[in-house]
């Protein structure tokens, strides 16, 4: 059948379009199907039905869009059609009618078809796939539907209930996906494997890292079949425990794995499925190759996944299970608690889920909350998710393993949204902490309070950072083991891309030193001195900035030089109000 009848043209994919026979097709309207077809409309009109233009076209012919509809069509509609001169045998895109009536014009939004249909078709001579892995797609495709009758229909003509899965296309497919990724990454204008800021050793090390991740991605890809691929699986995930006995009953392998290590309990979505499988022997608290369980799997803030996460609960997974280096299912939780209120996290705790639990290498539910909300900048979530965490108890200055806070790892690989709102919550400010610092291809950890960390330009937003610890109270006069202050570490940063360094920092602080005498205007009131010598300190520090080289004109060294600046205005106002403390407090 030629798949654009009337010189190419396919309608519009606007339902308001549809043509009068789909129309009628559609709804199951016999007397206007017969009407239209003697009128001549054509029963091998192509028409996309995919009402969302952003979508992929879903073209049927009127007799496919009468298998696969629930608005009104059955298995009489298709024998009007049939008897009228409609192709049964018709597959444009890969669908058929009998596809069609399986699984619905689309599975996941538009569900329609019976096994009415689906029977119907078969006996008038349409067809099923012969190809193995065509046998596997459409099984799993119908599974996921949870419609038990269509699903016996396919095991009684023979197809394989636990599927089919072929290691040597999967590894050709796998690699197809790899050239394209490969050609992708090469169009990108960023690439840090080519940018000049980044050494010849350390973009080499980049290609090795990724190359050796690529490898290993593969061989795991390609060592058993994904759970899409396996019918026992979307049974799993459609909630209905009638198809998923069916196909362990005509011989579905109930200890099949993907190539995530999971079973088919990691796909359960309702407590009827779960008691379902741990009756044909699988565990509740099955884990996957990471030690992940199934009630890990099921974790989301939204009332869907609440809802399974409720179902594992009750069906007795445990609460307090863990997987790699100790890290609980809480901890995993927060993770998924975006949008307040963070109910996944009362759920657990309700549940008898410990949110005190420190893993292996010493975190708590705080520092997994940095890991977390690390590049976010969902305020509302942040705030709601922390400050339940504070609220129940969890210790906000807990130290891991590094001797690091939860706002020592927010400075150093969070953003300043996480630094702001720890601080908030009475995060310590003044804590030391072991500060990372690299110099001569090596990197050592010195304890410093944390406005070091963050002068010294660890992790990005390090002046948006450095206000909140001022805010909270960090002492902007503490010293390291030289005398130095965090203003010192500041202006390293804002120099460091300078040919002489040592000439141009002695530059900057001498500028700002000559600014802090204020012995001609003397402050009457810590905010009016605020107020007169910030602009001083920003024009003069503004100034200096643009003389110095930038070690590229990319968009992140023009915003880390903009940090850096506005990290030097800050400190240098902040350590000299600091010291003109009793001159406020005694004019």
């Amino acid at each position: 059948m030629d798949d654009c009848p009337r010189g190419g043209e396919v309608t519009s994919h606007i339902n308001t379009n549809e043509p009068p026979l789909h129309r009628a097709a559609r709804t199951g309207d016999i007397s206007e199907i017969r009407r239209l077809v003697r009128e001549g409309e054509r029963l091998d009109l192509i028409f996309n039905c995919e009402s969302n233009p952003k979508y992929e076209e879903r073209r049927v012919t009127p007799l496919m869009i009468a298998a696969g509809s629930s608005d009104g069509a059955n298995a009489e509609t298709l024998r009007v059609l049939l008897e009228l001169g409609a192709d049964p045998a018709a597959v444009i895109d890969g669908k058929s009618a009998l596809t069609c009536a399986l699984i619905g014009l689309d599975p996941y939004e538009r569900k329609g078809g019976d096994a009415d249909r689906a029977r119907f078709l078969l006996e008038s001579g349409c067809l099923l796939p012969t190809e193995p892995h065509e046998q596997c797609d459409l099984l799993c495709a119908t599974a996921v539907g949870g419609d038990p009758e269509r699903v016996r229909l396919l095991l009684d003509r023979g197809i394989d209930p636990s599927g089919h899965w072929d290691p040597v296309k999967a590894r050709e497919s796998a690699l197809q996906m790899r050239e394209m990724k490969d050609r992708y990454r090469a169009k990108l204008p960023n690439d840090p494997e080519l940018n000049p800021e980044f050494s010849p050793e350390d973009r080499a090390w980049m290609k090795e890292s990724r190359l050796q991740y690529e490898a290993e991605d593969l061989e795991q890809s390609c060592s058993a079949p994904y759970d899409s691929d396996l019918p026992l699986f979307r049974a799993a995930e459609s909630g209905s425990s009638q198809c998923v006995r069916l196909l362990i009953e005509r011989g579905a392998n109930i200890n099949a794995r993907d190539n995530r290590g999971c079973s088919a309990m990691h796909s359960a979505a309702s407590i009827e499925v779960m008691r379902e499988l741990m009756r044909a022997g699988l565990s509740i608290d099955d884990a996957d190759m990471y030690g992940s369980t199934p009630l890990d799997n099921a974790l989301g803030n939204r009332e869907p996944e609440l809802a399974r996460v409720r179902a594992f609960i009750e069906a007795g997974a445990n609460v307090n299970a863990t997987h790699v280096r100790g890290f609980t299912v809480f901890m995993s939780a927060i993770m998924h608690s975006h949008g307040p209120p963070p109910k996944i996290l009362h759920l657990l705790v309700d549940s008898g889920a410990d949110p005190h639990a420190v893993t292996e290498l010493g975190w708590n539910a705080f520092h997994a909350a940095v890991g977390a909300f690390d590049i976010t900048d969902d305020e509302s979530t942040v705030r709601a998710t922390l400050g339940f965490l504070k609220e129940i108890g969890v210790a906000i200055d807990h130290r891991n393993n590094r001797d690091q806070t939860p706002l020592a790892e927010a400075i150093e690989c969070g953003s300043g949204l996480l630094v702001r709102v720890l601080c908030d919550l009475g995060a310590n400010a003044n804590a030391v902490c072991p500060m990372l610092q690299c110099a001569g291809g090596t990197c050592t950890r010195i304890p410093m309070p944390l406005l070091f960390h963050a002068a010294y330009g660890v992790g990005l937003r390090c002046d948006a950072k450095i206000e909140s610890l001022l805010k909270a109270g960090a002492d902007p006069l503490a010293e390291d083991g030289h005398g130095w202050t965090p203003l010192a570490y500041a202006i390293r940063e804002l120099c460091k891309d300078a040919e002489n360094y040592e000439a141009t920092y002695n530059a900057v602080y001498h500028a700002l030193r000559s600014l802090k005498d204020a012995g001609e205007w003397p402050p009457r009131s810590r905010d009016e001195f605020i107020a007169y010598y910030t602009p001083l300190v920003r024009d003069c520090v503004k100034r200096i900035a643009r003389e110095l080289p930038l070690r590229s004109s990319s968009k992140f060294r023009k915003e880390r030089r903009e940090e850096a600046v506005a990290s030097v205005v800050t400190l240098c106002v902040a350590e000299v109000t600091a010291r003109l403390k009793g001159r406020f407090e005694t004019t």
